[in-house]
């Protein structure tokens, strides 16, 4: 069985690829030359520099802004000859709290009672009115508007917390809270070394330190970025909030480079630093796989400790555990993710480590700029400025951007975070992904490859899997076949055909299948460093969990995998979710981290094996030793030294053992030596063209870097990229069904009406949108009193650029009169990206009932009639009256 098996995959395989070989071959017939700058210059442009620079005719698009004061945008909108285009809603804004729970110096913010109460203290609508200038949205709750279907698992809890800035409130619970931990010996179910030594005095707080009688101000140290004024602002604006607690601010101003040391590469426990302003780029999608574990789970080394080895770390069990089991695939039904999902956010809610503030929406300001291509991520994402040009000096593209570069460039450190900067410059010019994200949903989809993703109906693992499988075995140091019996949930095929294998490094080197080996190699070695360990990386390979804590839950769930030398790559997992296209992209490779050849991957795991140079910040601090770094010139010399001894001796990484996998296969040839050698003498010319080793596939050649203020760097185009923006712009926008550029592809609600409603009556709403695409929306009517949702729908309209939104009676005939909150996450059947909106609705009583019909006067009566005979009578009686009286009047006259 297991054999018949393995001849009907490999059949499956060779049809797949021929058809997909023969697709990207198509796709080449339009690689005819266009204009592309043969060179790209990048400044470091502040934002009070903006305007001017792009008035004198120093920049032609301003990358970063996010970066830009609404003031500055305003300017940049209506000066001539600029143009703003694709707006998007990748910022998100936050307060990071340091959750150490010292027993020397008090940390209020090691209580999740006293981080969540500053929700409360933030006045996001404020933020969003002076420091935005409406640029926002306001942002409670992980994802927000990034991940709108987990979004909503959560909505009516978050809803309910009833959050709105309120310091009165906030005052009120400090001291409950404070004087629950004065007098309680365990508080929240911990040793609760402060009772008795939490002191208020003439409206400050102060602490009794351990040892001694002298009260201490509570102090918090804040880190405030004052690079960014949107953070320097906010900064500002809570410092003051804090300081009307009673609190002593000590606030530290500094930028992200400083940030990365003092925040994020020291341990909490040494309460450097108590808050910081973060800000991140986030490319939004339908889901969170993840279940919140990239903002929540101590084993991603995005929380407090960072996941290094020998620093205090927070951690949460329920969230660490929940969302591994998301985060592996360890469920069975969309139903059963839900239920994950829904307990592990709400509790990343509550523990508030990070309090969310808003997420903003800006525009890009471009000069005299064509053949970029809009995304619901701007113009930051592998195609947006990749091939534009200015009309006016084509040969040279200058852009602007808040910074250039500020966290080192290593492909392993990147698996723990890397800087919006540094990547805009990798994905934007030097380097192609193998995979990104649907420009209009935000859905996981191939881009320099294809894939085919095979997933089981209900979860189980039923596909078997081939016994000549492989997975890399860190402790023997091999390749090793899983063997029969074996069966997963998934197979992935992963097609570098065309795309990758038939195509060039920027060094020459045919990119070839041993990359990709040595690429996934590399994630198992790591990961082991959290387990059995991995001998290779030396006797500090321990230190390296911090990536390896990462890694670890997707390699754990490979249970084999296929590598064929025309580049197509099959993985038999353990991980599912219902939609393929998220369960390829989780084995599909990562970005940055897989962007250059072998020979650059092992050179960065032999500085670190030697002990030269560390992968991360917190790894350095550590062992005390420099990050690695391709933008050092230090770092890039010490890699030349090696590569020249290696070519001298033969050496190869690991004796070669990473190339060998299926059947014996040897991904570097029947003579490992001599290819091996070729490879560093390619990557070594490289080096001594352009002085550095990050070689990639892009179409830009990093020349020249520097990360001394003011930071710029130099781009040289590499003719030997096979694309151009006719070839991505069909694979891409045509493929996807449009065929035209849109300058704004982000929905935008103008206006709800009427504004005003009655109880007791069907009320239809007209919510009126601009979008590409029918509306649809997902609309909540609120309480804002009691937090309480009275009425949730989901709205859909064939129309463009409006949404019918009903109220039936029966709902209305609840509601006493007053004010209400209609929430509406707007987008369409195109660009899924929501745009949530909030408006009032005032509720007015039932009108009266109209007053009773006035009845219709009666009839005229009829006029009496007079019979013949009385009216003879009436006529005799009145001639004989008549004579009579002429009679008497004859009489008095003869007297």
């Amino acid at each position: 069985m297991p054999t018949q098996e393995k001849s009907r995959n490999r059949a499956l395989v060779a049809v797949v690829t021929a058809l997909i070989a023969a697709l990207l071959v198509l796709g080449f017939v339009v690689n005819a030359q266009q204009t592309m700058p043969s060179t790209v210059n990048l400044y470091e442009v502040t934002p009070t520099e903006a305007v001017q620079y792009f008035t004198s005719g120093k920049i032609d698009i301003y990358l970063n802004p996010f970066a830009l004061p609404p003031n500055v945008l305003s300017q940049l909108s209506t000066t001539p000859g600029i143009q703003m285009v694709s707006p998007s809603i990748t910022s998100a804004y936050d307060l990071l709290f340091n959750p150490y729970p010292g027993n020397t110096t008090f940390n209020p913010f090691a209580y999740w009672q006293v981080r969540f109460l500053m929700n409360y203290l933030v006045d996001r609508s404020s933020i969003i009115t002076q420091v935005f200038s409406g640029y926002a949205t306001p942002m409670y709750s992980w994802p927000g508007p990034f991940a709108l279907n987990s979004q909503l698992l959560v909505q009516p809890m978050i809803v309910q917390a009833n959050i709105h800035y309120n310091p009165t409130y906030v005052n009120q619970s400090l001291f409950q809270i404070f004087q629950a931990i004065n007098t309680t010996q365990n508080f929240d179910g911990m040793y609760n070394p402060w009772v008795g030594r939490i002191l208020y005095i003439n409206h400050e707080w102060y602490y009794i330190p351990p040892n001694s009688t002298t009260p201490q101000p509570v102090t918090i140290i804040f880190f405030i970025r004052k690079d960014d004024p949107f953070r320097y602002a906010i900064g500002q604006m809570f410092m003051s909030e804090l300081e009307g607690l009673g609190f002593t601010v000590k606030p530290i101003y500094g930028d992200l480079s400083q940030a990365l040391t003092i925040v994020y590469g020291s341990n909490p426990a040494q309460m450097e630093w108590s808050i910081y302003t973060e800000a991140w780029t986030i490319y939004p999608e339908p889901w969170d796989t993840y279940a919140g574990a990239s903002f929540c789970a101590s084993w991603t080394g995005d929380m407090p400790g960072w996941g290094v080895t020998g620093y205090w770390q927070y951690t949460n069990s329920t969230i660490d555990t929940l969302t591994t089991w998301a985060a592996t695939g360890n469920f069975t039904s969309l139903q059963q993710f839900e239920s994950y999902s829904k307990t592990s956010l709400y509790d990343c809610f509550q523990q508030a480590v990070r309090v969310w503030l808003v997420a903003a929406t800006f525009p890009y300001p471009t000069q005299n700029l064509t053949n970029w291509m809009p995304s619901v991520f701007g113009l930051e994402w592998p195609l947006g400025i990749k091939f534009a040009y200015s009309t006016t000096h084509p040969n040279v593209l200058n852009v602007g951007m808040f910074h250039v570069s500020e966290f080192p460039w290593n492909n392993f450190g990147w698996f723990v975070s890397i800087d919006t900067y540094s990547f805009d410059v990798i994905q934007e010019f030097t380097s192609d992904p193998f995979a990104f994200y649907n420009p209009f949903t935000g859905e996981p989809m191939p881009i320099r490859g294809a894939w085919n993703a095979i997933i089981s109906p209900n979860g189980s693992a039923i596909y078997p899997v081939p016994p000549d499988a492989v997975i890399w075995n860190a402790t023997a140091e091999k390749w090793q076949s899983v063997g029969p019996g074996q069966y997963a949930k998934s197979i992935v095929y992963l097609y570098f055909n065309g795309t990758w294998l038939g195509q060039y490094w920027q060094d020459g080197q045919p990119i070839s299948i041993a990359d990709i080996i040595f690429y996934y190699y590399t994630w198992f070695d790591l990961a082991a460093t959290t387990t059995t360990g991995a001998p290779d990386l030396g006797p500090n390979q321990a230190t390296a969990s911090d990536v390896g804590g990462i890694i670890a839950p997707t390699t754990s769930t490979i249970v084999g995998m296929l590598f064929y030398p025309n580049g197509t790559v099959v993985i038999y997992g353990d991980y599912w979710f219902p939609d393929p296209n998220f369960v390829a992209a989780f084995y599909a490779p990562g970005f940055p981290s897989f962007a250059n050849p072998w020979v650059v991957q092992a050179l960065q795991f032999y500085a670190y094996q030697q002990g030269k140079y560390a992968f991360t910040s917190g790894e350095a601090q550590s062992l005390s030793i420099p990050q690695a770094d391709f933008r050092s010139p230090g770092f890039n010399q010490y890699l030349a030294s090696v590569l020249q001894n290696w070519i001298k001796t033969g050496y190869i990484w690991d004796n070669g053992s990473w190339a060998i996998v299926n059947d014996g296969y040897n991904a570097l040839g029947t003579n490992m030596t001599a290819t091996a050698i070729q490879d560093y003498e390619d990557a070594l010319n490289f080096y001594n063209t352009y002085g550095n080793f990050w070689i990639s596939n892009g179409p830009y050649i990093l020349k020249s870097i520097s990360t001394v203020t003011p930071q710029s760097a130099t781009l040289v185009i590499w003719n030997g990229y096979p694309y151009n923006y006719t070839y991505w712009f069909n694979q891409v926008f045509v493929r996807l069904g449009v065929t035209t550029v849109p300058t704004n592809l982000i929905p935008s609600i103008t206006s709800v009406s009427p504004t005003s409603i009655y109880a007791n009556e069907t009320a239809t709403l007209t919510v009126s949108i601009s979008a590409v695409g029918n509306p649809e929306g997902y609309v909540y009517l609120i309480n804002p009193a009691t937090g309480q949702i009275i009425y949730e729908t989901f709205a859909t309209s064939t129309t463009p650029g409006v949404l019918t939104v009903t109220i039936p009676s029966n709902v209305t005939a609840t509601l006493t009169p007053g004010t209400y909150e209609l929430l509406t996450y707007a987008f369409t059947n195109v660009v899924t990206l929501p745009v949530q909106y909030v408006t009032s609705l005032t509720v007015s009583p039932p009108p009266p009932p109209p007053p009773p019909p006035t009845p219709p006067p009666p009839p005229p009566k009829p006029a009496p009639t007079v019979s013949t005979t009385l009216l003879i009578a009436i006529i005799i009686v009145v001639v004989v009256v008549v004579i009579a009286v002429g009679a008497w009047l004859a009489v008095r006259r003869r007297k």
